[in-house]
This record gives C-alpha cells, sequence and structure tokens, in this order.
C-alpha cells in the first residue's frame, strides 16, 4: 500500500532530486501525495489529486496515518 503524505509548506514539485531541477508543478500546504520511492533526502511522490509525479524535500512533509 502507497503510503500518504500531507505537505508542509508550499514547494515546488522537482524533476530530479536536487534544488536545480526543473520545478514540474507547485504544492501548497496540505495538499496530499503518495510516496513512490525514497532518495535520501528527496522523496519520489505523486500527487492524489493531479497525479503529478516528482520529487520533493522530505522535511516538506509530513505521514498521514
Amino acid at each position: 500500500a502507497a503510503t500518504t503524505y500531507q505537505i508542509k509548506y508550499d514547494t515546488s514539485l522537482r524533476k530530479e532530486p536536487n534544488f536545480t531541477s526543473t520545478s514540474v508543478a507547485k504544492f501548497t500546504t496540505g495538499t496530499k501525495v503518495s510516496l513512490l520511492s525514497n532518495h535520501g533526502d528527496w522523496l519520489e511522490v505523486r500527487a492524489n489529486d493531479t497525479a503529478s509525479s516528482g520529487f520533493i524535500r522530505k522535511e516538506f512533509v509530513t505521514p498521514l496515518n
């Protein structure tokens, strides 16, 4: 089962797991995302509402139980 996270702070969804990567979308606080994979300090996620996927920093999300 996919782990669901909620965005804690407004952030950009990146194409690659680094800050210089192209932003593919903007996430606002409260957006729910599903974890696809883990890349150290970066998480590959998919937005539950738009199905956009990409990378965000792990400190920008909080797990939902």
